[in-house]
């Protein structure tokens, strides 16, 4: 009987040893495939501005003022979006690599979601409301990052009015982000704050890297908080930070 029972042990111990084994096989195929997909996104995203740059580069030798002028131009676009790009990617990898710099101080949001309206969206309508108190103690650059990128959102697939609004919760601040634009697509819904995701389905070459969002979830997850989004009259997005945000990554 002993022996059984040392047997069945034994190999109840082998069976869970198996499963563990097999769990991690999947686990790395999964992340290996997932590693795959996110360097062909970057090879995409880089080839279009480095190759308009190519092309523009030889125009700017051109005898032809006004040729010379649109080549300057182009060459200044798409360096921009290329210097974003490679922003998003480096900031990317460091949330990959568990290496994000936290600072958290407090914050009075409403400051903040008016200083984010200015860089982001200077030429639109937007407008911010406040209930109860607002404060949280945050990393204010990352909090930052986050409105910046769903009012990016908002402008480019959205339609104005655009609407900033703040509840003031026991242990929590709300802050939505809704527009009046068509809203987001159901198919999208399930994978909108993933990595290379836009909101025109287009692998062409747009404004945007397809990073923003997936960074804003990013930076919401290390709070601690939750982002998600919904559709009611247009796009809305939530997102909720605790009053005291603790580096949730470490």
């Amino acid at each position: 009987m002993r022996g059984r029972d040392e047997l069945a042990d034994l190999a109840g111990s082998f069976n869970t040893m198996a499963q563990r084994v097999s769990e991690s096989i999947t686990e790395l195929w999964a992340k290996d495939q997932q590693q795959q997909r996110f360097v062909a996104d970057v090879a995409h995203d880089l080839r279009t501005p480095l190759a308009s740059i190519v092309a523009t580069v030889d125009n700017l030798a051109s005898t032809d003022p006004e040729l010379r002028g649109r080549a300057s131009e182009l060459l200044a676009t798409q360096s921009r979006r290329l210097a974003k790009l490679v922003e998003d990617l480096m900031e990317i990898s460091r949330f990959d690599a568990g290496s994000t710099d936290f600072r958290p101080e407090p914050i009075e949001l409403p400051a903040l979601v008016e200083d984010a309206i200015e860089v982001s969206a200077p030429d639109s309508a937007v407008r911010c409301t406040a209930t109860g108190d607002t404060t949280v103690l945050a990393d204010p650059r990352r909090v930052h990052t986050i409105v910046c990128n769903l009012l990016v959102n908002a402008v480019r697939y959205g339609t104005a009015p655009i609407e900033v609004s703040l509840e003031g919760r026991a242990d929590e601040v709300v802050l939505r982000v809704s527009d009046a634009g068509p809203g987001i697509a159901e198919d999208l819904l399930p994978i909108l704050f993933d990595r290379f995701v836009r909101g025109d389905h287009s692998r062409q070459e747009t404004e945007g890297s397809g990073l923003g969002l997936s960074i804003a979830r990013e930076n919401t997850l290390v709070h601690g908080g939750t982002l998600t989004a919904h559709n009611d009259g247009g796009a809305v997005f939530t997102l909720t930070l605790p009053r005291r945000a603790e580096d949730a990554s470490a």
